[in-house]
């Protein structure tokens, strides 16, 4: 015996004999695993739907989910691993597709053995379109004013080109490839990379595939003719009974008034329009300088009147009414409506412009003065204009700027001096033909 121990082959076949009959030992023991009917659960998930199909050639409208039942043993379903969308797929197969409108079968991949899928709904409506690629032209649009004595130049944009992937169904919207440029302020040339957007007749934009997806756009700032010139006082109105203007005085006498050319060389003047008809006392009051004509900046935009006032006489204390007492006669005031059509300044080249309010783009203007001022009232001197500069395809409203004889006073609410107006891509000949 010690000599069959000490041999070292016989050790070896030993260890393994007892290790096979152990190992059987375990197995034979170890009864086969049957789930029963009461062990069976349901597990739902709300699943994203994948579409499988050619993207450089088409786009897909389906369904973005759909529910799916998964139906197995409660050991089986109990590995959240095994319910984790990722581990599976749902999908539609849409390779063999072209465009139109399908009911497709919902299919399902990489579930693990053992369970049972039930999907809802099993068919989903699907609309595939053909992408299309179109040339357009890019745009520039400049928004804002720049930077005081300055305007903006011609736009320079590289490239003038772009291509555009859209769906087939779209492709008749898209009327501009928009570089849009916020000026604001600026007072130096504007070199800048831009991102393009494609927008329909509305201004909206559309979603597509723009190549490249941004320009270079360069803008030169220039500097604009301007002309210093005096302020002419106008009062308006007159003051409260019992007192008089003994004079008005200006602070600054002059200003800086910037505009076209053909608008500066016949100025000699510029009009300050003082409102008298409530100051009883000597004081000084702040005026705004409105922007006349084409002129497009004015500098300084305000300007302080000095306003010296005295009394006539015994301004009489306010007494109560008696019965038959006839009221001290004053000037009679009236007032009448005129109608006047509003001027637009700005509209950029390319542009329409539609007036939905007041929809005839004329506004009535309410005018309060002497019987004798109104009757000679010269009705060229009433204006009315808004100024659309820079602003891109869309609906704005906007305040009217209005402009009355120092003879009358307007009395028009704020309110109702604003218009509605609409910007839209200018409909040219061909394309109204077709």
């Amino acid at each position: 015996m010690d000599k069959w121990l000490n041999n070292n082959s016989i050790v070896k076949a030993t260890s393994l004999l007892l290790a096979i009959m152990l190992w059987m030992v375990v197995n034979n023991d170890r009864a086969p695993y049957v789930p029963s009917e009461g062990q069976q659960q349901i597990a739902t998930r709300e699943v994203a739907l994948q579409a499988r199909y050619d993207e450089r050639k088409f786009v897909v409208n389906a369904p973005s989910a759909v529910q799916v039942e998964l139906r197995g043993s409660q050991d089986l379903l109990a590995f959240n691993s095994l319910l984790t969308p990722g581990n599976y797929r749902v999908y539609i197969d849409l390779r063999h597709y072209g465009s139109g409108k399908y009911t497709v079968p919902v299919k399902i991949e990489g579930v693990p053995p053992g369970l049972t899928v039930q999907i809802q709904p099993k068919n989903v409506q699907v609309t595939i379109e053909e992408l299309k690629k179109v040339e357009k032209n890019i745009r520039v649009t400049v928004v804002g004013k720049a930077q005081g004595a300055y305007k903006t130049g011609e736009p320079v944009i590289n490239p003038q080109t772009v291509t555009v992937t859209v769906p087939e169904s779209r492709v008749k919207d898209i009327v501009l490839i928009q570089a849009l440029v916020n000026v604001e302020e600026a007072n130096g040339p504007i070199d800048m990379t831009v991102p393009l957007r494609a927008l329909d007749r509305q201004g909206r934009p559309i979603n597509a595939t723009i190549i490249p997806e941004v320009a270079e756009v360069k803008i030169p700032i220039v500097e604009l003719p301007f002309k210093v010139v005096p302020l002419k006082i106008i009062r308006k109105g007159a003051p409260p009974p019992g007192y008089k203007v003994d004079s008005i005085t200006a602070q600054p006498a002059q200003v800086t008034v910037y505009g076209p050319p053909e608008e500066l060389a016949g100025l000699q003047y510029y009009p300050l329009v003082v409102d008298v008809s409530k100051i009883n006392q000597s004081s000084t009051v702040r005026v705004d300088m409105p922007l006349r004509g084409g002129i497009s900046r004015i500098e300084p935009p305000f300007v302080s009147a000095a306003v010296s006032v005295s009394q006539t006489g015994a301004a009489p204390p306010p007494t109560a009414a008696v019965p038959g007492d006839t009221a001290p006669p004053q000037t009679a005031k009236a007032r009448m409506t005129e109608e006047v059509p509003i001027k637009v300044n700005g509209l950029a080249e390319g542009k329409a412009i539609e007036f939905t309010g007041p929809a005839a783009g004329k506004i009535k203007l309410e005018l309060e003065g002497t019987e004798e001022a109104l009757a000679g009232m010269d009705r060229s001197a009433l204006q009315a204009s808004i100024d659309v500069s820079n602003k891109p395809a869309g609906e704005y409203t906007v305040d009217v700027k209005v402009g009355v004889p120092p003879s009358v006073s307007l009395i028009n609410s704020p309110d109702n001096l604003r218009a509605t107006v609409v910007i839209k891509e200018a409909v040219s000949n061909a394309q109204a033909k077709s």
